[in-house]
């Protein structure tokens, strides 16, 4: 009986300490900020909703690309371009408008399609079909989609609205919509756009 009075006891002030915590606003602050330190990026959670979100790759690995929605693309380097009434040589920039069909990236870029307008200088040409294959320095593709984007050994920054996190290792990035800038020199990707899902398995992120 005695054991059962001394066990009571300390459970009875526990409730009333916690209850006179609860009521005091300083004190439930002090826990508020507690909480927002020790959760992760990993319990992000927005219920379905497009992830607005950055990111800086280190590398990158080959990429392919269909485009059934129109890309704008903007070559800085070398370029050689086939149209179906002639050709472009330049190291001039070059713009692509309302880009349809097919693209590679590695250390060159191919692409196959068609196209709206192409600008080259003071040079506008209007619809036409076009094959490039550029030595580029700088590439970006402007309204990129991909379903599934899984790279393995990645290295890089993660940023999302309050938040910048270094990772390293394999990432994946579903349904990802965005821009798509690529360095040659060195050699970088970075990214710009929405996402349903990002995961880094190696270090327990899981953004969805």
């Amino acid at each position: 009986m005695i054991i059962a009075k001394f066990m009571i006891i300390p459970l009875v002030l526990l409730v009333a300490l916690a209850a006179l915590l609860a009521s005091n606003p300083s004190v439930t602050g002090f826990f508020e900020t507690l909480k927002d330190k020790f959760f992760s990026i990993s319990e992000i959670d927005l219920h379905d909703k497009n992830i607005e979100f950055s990111a800086v790759f280190d590398s990158y690995e080959k990429t392919d690309f269909d485009a059934a929605s129109p890309l704008n693309i903007t070559v800085v380097g070398v370029t050689n371009a086939t149209l179906a009434n002639g050709n472009i040589n330049t190291k001039q920039t070059l713009v692509i408008k309302d880009y349809r069909g097919v693209g590679t990236v590695s250390d060159k870029f191919v692409l196959n399609g068609s196209f709206d307008q192409l600008i080259v200088q003071d040079v506008f040409i209007g619809k036409d079909k076009i094959f490039i294959e550029s030595d580029f320095s700088v590439l970006e593709i402007e309204n990129l989609h991909f379903r599934l984007i899984n790279m393995s050994g990645a290295a890089g920054t993660l940023n999302l609205a309050n938040s910048s996190t270094h990772f390293a290792g394999s990432i994946e990035i579903t349904e990802l919509s965005g821009t798509f800038v690529f360095k040659k020199e060195p050699k970088s990707l970075s990214i710009t756009g929405t996402a349903k899902k990002i995961s880094i398995p190696d270090m327990g992120i899981d953004i969805k």
